[in-house]
């Protein structure tokens, strides 16, 4: 799954990566979360737009009590009725610098892309008429390494096939969904303070040491 994910990049960079004149200011975060607001790139009215949207779904499961979908499987996101009408019109991408994953030891690892600064996830987005839109990101299976600390990835979008993921149709957009190769990132440790939600600052993202095990725990 992806479940965190950092942005510190300039405003003027993301917006020259994905070809946008109408730059988006926006403070660099290095613990994005769930129900949050972050910046994405989407389609609107025939341009393609950089703006915030917000992070994940909200679905009814029973009365007074909802569910927070943040990820759609790339193998379903084109049959789940969830996501079925959203990935046909409404894709988008969400750049990020690199993404958070823990393992089962609940070590939090910092991951990013060897060749690039600022990587682009697949998502979709639910568009509301009078409040802010959500979007959910596509993930698929890991591969190589990057399954020894989690099963799933982001789907990752290559800044060759940019135009074709937001405007190509659902078949073209979904051959882009192919899994990672994990020999194109790098991946390291992380400070356990990433869990909170509430911290927010640059150290997050600096590696950290494999601790030792000691002889008096």
């Amino acid at each position: 799954m992806c479940g965190r994910y950092s942005l510190s990049s300039d405003p003027q960079q993301v917006s020259k990566l994905f070809g946008i004149d109408n730059t988006s200011n926006f403070n660099s975060r290095f613990n994005i979360s769930p129900g949050q607001d972050a910046i994405a790139i989407y389609k609107k009215e025939s341009k393609i737009n950089m703006g915030f949207l917000n992070w994940g779904i909200k679905i009814n499961l029973k009365l007074n009590n909802s569910s927070l979908v943040i990820n759609a499987r790339s193998e379903t996101i084109n049959k789940k009725f969830l996501f079925k009408n959203l990935f046909e019109t409404k894709r988008c991408l969400i750049p990020a610098n690199c993404w958070f994953e823990w393992d089962k030891y609940k070590q939090p690892f910092c991951i990013h892309s060897r060749q690039s600064n600022i990587i682009a996830f697949a998502g979709v987005i639910d568009i509301k008429t009078n409040q802010k839109s959500n979007f959910v990101i596509a993930t698929s299976s890991a591969e190589g390494g990057l399954e020894n600390i989690h099963k799933r990835t982001p789907a990752i979008i290559d800044k060759n096939n940019f135009d074709l993921w937001l405007n190509g149709s659902p078949e073209e957009a979904l051959n882009l969904l192919s899994p990672i190769n994990s020999s194109a990132f790098n991946w390291y440790r992380v400070s356990k303070e990433l869990g909170s939600v509430k911290n927010d600052y640059p150290s997050l993202i600096e590696e950290i040491e494999e601790q030792q095990p000691s002889l008096f725990n």
